[in-house]
């Protein structure tokens, strides 16, 4: 998203939105980066600030949730924390939503996950023979 997003909206929205939207994915590219110095996350915690402000401007008061304003801890959290990619759930959460579809009894869904997930590993096992 970080790479596609703003080739993608360059053509069909304003250049006012575009801009913007080009910011929030620089922010999150420069975020998710593998090396950040305290001087680059404290540049982007003050630089968040800014387009979150353009956003509002944007769009309606009623796009804004808790969601649109998390970008501006994010920074924060690095900057105590280190490496965001570490800490995040996505992998995690990915591969939960992978066990979840293995339910087919809701009344018994652990003995569903194991059956799935076992039935998937014999037939990993058998393509490899």
């Amino acid at each position: 998203m970080q790479q596609i997003l703003p080739v993608i909206v360059r053509k069909i929205l304003p250049t006012s939105v575009v801009k913007v939207l080009i910011e929030l994915s620089n922010f999150f590219k420069k975020l998710c980066s593998k090396v950040n110095t305290i001087s680059d996350v404290e540049k982007i915690q003050e630089r968040i600030v800014l387009t979150i402000c353009h956003l509002e401007k944007i769009f309606p008061a009623s796009f804004f949730d808790i969601m649109e304003h998390l970008p501006i801890h994010l920074a924060g959290e690095a900057l105590m924390a280190r490496p965001v990619q570490f800490r995040w759930m996505y992998s995690i959460e990915r591969y939960l939503s992978t066990l979840k579809k293995y339910v087919c009894n809701r009344a018994h869904p652990e003995g569903s996950i194991e059956n799935g997930y076992l039935m998937e590993e014999c037939m990993n096992f058998v393509q490899d023979i």
